[in-house]
């Protein structure tokens, strides 16, 4: 049992009551005044808040063009796009790193500029079993370190293109398996390294990726997620992707006080990364999370 577990056992509250304390103890660093504004916000209105309805709705716009629930042509590419997804493949299966990365670079761009492709659900499934998850790793690890140069940013930059663009045209169940959720911690570390056009793409990632429940475990297990809490005064997307994963895990199997502990932590950073704001935000996000951790 966890320190946080064993402190409520003994005070005679379950989980979540200790949880609804330490997050009004940590209110009261940032807005010592907002006692009131939290308790208007946890009480269950008919009506709810803005984000609680973002929350609300599974998807977001992650898709690169078109919507990967279209339904897909009933014709194989043509040859010269057949051409292509064969030197791709070759490319992404070729032992040598750099051949690799130029593989990555073309399917980018054949995806990018090719709708009739990325309607072609056995073609997309295809390529993307022809993508290394380590190698994917490696890029992104490279691009989220403190080497200077252009080329490494591009390394996570083409990282995190490939994976939004398959999360978007894959099915469900593939976006739920190990080679997606396995990237969920370095991609959230990254967050404090990628350009900001880079960093919306990955916010649309891990929101995708944590509508599963496979994905929620993933995120939640992966613990620190300070660095999400740090950029989460700039990108209100983060606390979407925050709430809408602990509401997920709620509902899977995730060990207890692993969900406890990584939702302490971050409202801790939370309150660190918001204070000197008014705090509106982050007491929205709050009662909104805890309204629908606790419906009754």
């Amino acid at each position: 049992m966890s320190t946080l577990e064993s402190r409520a056992s003994n005070a005679g509250l379950g989980w979540l009551e200790w949880l609804k304390l330490g997050v009004l103890l940590l209110l009261d660093q940032l807005n010592p005044g907002s006692g009131s504004v939290l308790s208007d916000m946890v009480q269950p209105p008919g009506g709810s808040g803005a984000l609680q309805q973002r929350a609300e709705r599974p998807d977001m716009d992650t898709t690169p063009g078109e919507s990967s629930t279209q339904t897909s042509p009933d014709h194989h590419p043509k040859n010269s796009d057949a051409a292509s997804v064969a030197k791709i493949k070759s490319l992404l299966q070729a032992k040598d790193d750099t051949q690799r990365f130029v593989g990555l670079a073309l399917l980018k761009s054949v995806l990018d500029n090719t709708p009739e492709l990325r309607h072609d659900a056995a073609t997309i499934q295809d390529l993307w079993a022809s993508v290394s998850p380590r190698f994917l790793d490696r890029l992104i690890k490279t691009g989220s370190g403190q080497a200077p140069g252009k080329n490494v940013k591009e390394m996570l930059d083409l990282a995190v293109s490939v994976l939004h663009i398959f999360a978007a045209l894959v099915p469900e169940p593939l976006r739920a398996e190990d080679k997606f959720t396995d990237r969920i911690p370095g991609l959230a570390r990254a967050v404090l390294y990628s350009s900001e056009s880079t960093t919306d793409l990955l916010l649309k990632l891990l929101h995708s990726l944590v509508s599963t429940p496979e994905g929620a475990k993933a995120f939640v297990e992966a613990g620190d997620m300070s660095s999400l809490a740090e950029i989460a005064p700039t990108h209100a997307a983060v606390l979407d992707i925050l709430l809408f994963a602990w509401l997920n895990a709620m509902a899977s199997v995730v060990e207890r006080h692993v969900l406890v502990n990584q939702v302490t932590d971050t409202m801790q950073s939370l309150v660190a990364s918001f204070t000197g704001t008014d705090g509106v935000t982050l007491l929205e996000f709050i009662g909104s999370f805890l309204r629908q951790a606790n419906p009754a």
